[in-house]
C-alpha cells in the first residue's frame, strides 16, 4: 500500500439523524481485523492521490472500516464484521492512527485518544455554508456533504447498514456520509429487502461473517459533484469456530429506479471480482483464497 495515502486529511459527515463528521484517518494495518484473515482487499492499480483509508469511530471506538475516494466523493466500500461483538471494537480502539485536521495535524491518536481532542464523540455537525463557509468548503473540497442530497431523488445508500448490528452505538457509528452513495430510492428499497435483510439466513451457522460492500462508479454526479454508481455490490466470508471458510456469497444490483433492472443478482465472489471488479475498481482480491472452503 501507498505510504502517501496516511498522508492525506480527510473530514467525515454523519449522513442522518443528525449531519457530522468524525477526523479520523487510521492506518491500513490499524483496520485489519475487520478484513477476513486480517487481509486487505488487492488493488491493482489504485487511484494513490485520492483513496484513503479510514476507521470509522464513534465515543472512542473504530467500528468497521472504509476505503474512500476523495475525488469521485463516494466510497469504494466498508468491510465489517456482521453482529461484531464489543471486545472486537476494544482490540481497534488501542491501534494508533493517523488523524490530519486542518490546519492543525494531531498524528499518532487512537481513537480513544481522539475523543478527548474532538467534541462531540469524534464526530462534527454537516457544515452550513452562510454560518462557517471556511469549514464547508474545507470539508466539500474531499467529501460529499449533505446539501449534495437534498432535494434530490436518491437516498442515503449506506455501504455498512446500520441494521446489520445490534442497536447502540454499532449503528451509530455508520451514519457517516463516507460510508454512504446516492443510491436511486427505489433501488434502495430493493436492496433492502433483497440482501440486507435476508442477511440472517446466509450467515446462518457462521461462527463470524465478513462483509465487504461497495460501489461502482458511473458516468453521472449528483449535484455535479458526486460520483453515482452504476452497480451497488456486496460480498461476505463465512468462517466457522477455528476461522476456516465455510462459504462465500455475493450480490450486484444496478443503481437503477426500474424495478426490472434493480433485482439483485446472486453471484460467486469470483464473478463479482473477475467480471465487474477487476474491470471497474481494479480490486483483483476481495478475500484471502477467495474465502474457499
Amino acid at each position: 500500500l501507498n505510504m502517501s495515502l496516511l498522508k492525506l486529511s480527510l473530514f467525515l459527515a454523519v449522513a442522518m439523524p443528525m449531519p457530522g463528521s468524525s477526523r479520523v484517518l487510521i492506518d491500513p494495518n490499524a483496520i485489519k481485523s475487520y478484513f477476513y484473515q486480517n487481509t486487505v482487499p488487492q488493488i491493482a492499480q489504485p487511484e494513490s492521490n485520492h483513496l484513503v483509508y479510514i476507521g470509522q469511530c464513534y465515543q472512542g471506538k473504530a467500528y468497521f472500516a472504509t476505503l474512500y475516494n476523495q475525488n469521485r466523493k463516494i466510497p469504494v466500500y466498508s468491510a465489517y464484521v456482521y453482529g461484531a461483538t464489543e471486545e472486537m471494537t476494544d482490540k481497534a480502539k488501542s491501534q494508533p492512527s493517523e488523524t490530519n485536521i486542518k490546519p492543525r495535524i494531531f498524528p499518532e491518536k487512537s481513537c480513544i485518544e481522539l475523543k478527548s481532542i474532538n467534541e462531540n464523540d469524534n464526530m462534527k455537525e454537516s457544515p452550513n455554508l452562510k454560518l462557517d463557509p471556511k469549514w464547508y468548503s474545507q470539508v466539500e473540497e474531499s467529501q460529499a456533504i449533505d446539501q449534495d442530497y437534498r432535494e434530490s431523488f436518491y437516498s442515503r445508500g449506506h455501504m455498512n447498514p446500520n441494521g446489520h448490528h445490534s442497536p447502540g452505538a454499532f449503528r451509530k457509528a455508520t451514519f457517516t456520509l463516507t460510508n454512504a452513495v446516492p443510491q436511486n430510492q427505489y433501488a434502495n428499497e430493493e436492496w433492502a429487502k433483497q440482501y440486507e435483510d435476508k442477511i440472517i439466513r446466509l450467515t446462518r451457522g457462521c461462527s463470524k461473517t465478513y462483509i465487504i460492500t461497495g460501489a461502482i462508479p458511473g458516468n453521472n454526479l449528483l449535484k455535479d459533484r458526486v460520483s453515482i454508481p452504476e452497480y451497488i455490490w456486496s460480498a461476505l466470508c463465512c468462517v466457522n469456530n477455528n476461522g476456516n471458510p465455510m462459504r462465500s456469497t455475493a450480490r450486484l444490483q444496478m443503481n437503477k429506479g426500474d424495478k426490472n433492472e434493480n433485482i439483485v443478482k446472486s453471484l460467486t465472489v469470483n464473478e463479482l471480482v473477475n467480471t465487474y471488479l477487476k474491470l471497474h475498481l481494479q480490486i483483483t482480491e476481495l478475500f484471502k483464497d477467495g474465502c474457499q472452503p
